[in-house]
């Protein structure tokens, strides 16, 4: 929804807690590169941080549409 308002013309910000590691560097990036304030994110760098990532796949007929997830909890090596 920000990301749509944002490209309409209006100021769009959003308040979130992402995982310290790079999905949710590239996470926060992607978001601003649209124009969304991320002022108000803040990074956990608890060792149980995590973000679920949805991938939706459109089926081809006879098939119908699959909703798959997973739980990243990948960390960034120095």
């Amino acid at each position: 929804m920000a990301v749509g308002a944002s490209l309409l013309g209006l100021h769009t910000g959003v308040i979130s807690k992402l995982p310290a590691h790079d999905i949710g560097s590239y996470m926060k990036g992607k978001i601003r590169s649209f124009g969304v304030s991320d002022d108000f994110f803040m990074y956990d760098h608890s060792p149980a941080a995590r973000v679920g990532i949805y991938y939706y796949e459109n089926g081809a007929i006879p098939e119908s549409p699959r909703l798959s997830t997973t739980d990243t909890t990948a960390r960034s090596t120095p």
